[in-house]
């Protein structure tokens, strides 16, 4: 078998493993959770309210025109963007990789596959 693909089957069988375990620690927190109201209806009802989310305020912004809607929709993805953006070029520059920013996006240079892959298979996980 090819280097390559047995780290991919690896890589699949730890993503896999590490599911399981989210799953499973959140089946134990909920379980806990609702257990430790168990003895308190009026507590256990809230509790199970409050991981339903029916009580929780709406997350949509409150606005009273179209135009102020579409600003504030506006600003929240431009900052979305730009965080994005800050911390692609973070993880970029440790990669030694050329970035050209133009306006407001960036557009990265062509990596050749065999370059990827070599950085891929140099890079040694630490003890």
């Amino acid at each position: 078998m090819h280097p390559l693909c047995s780290r991919l089957v690896l890589f699949k069988s730890l993503c896999n493993r590490y599911d399981n375990l989210i799953l499973a620690s959140k089946k134990q927190y909920y379980s806990n959770l609702v257990s430790s109201s168990s003895d308190n209806p009026r507590r256990l009802w809230q509790t199970i309210n409050e991981l339903l989310h029916r009580n929780s305020s709406s997350p949509l912004p409150t606005c009273t025109s179209a135009s102020a809607l579409a600003d504030s929709l506006a600003s929240f993805f431009t900052d979305k963007i730009s965080k994005l953006r800050l911390s692609l070029t973070k993880f970029l520059q440790l990669l030694n990789l050329a970035i050209f920013t133009t306006s407001s996006f960036f557009n990265l240079l062509a990596v050749p596959t065999p370059h990827l892959l070599s950085l891929f298979l140099a890079r040694q996980p630490s003890p």
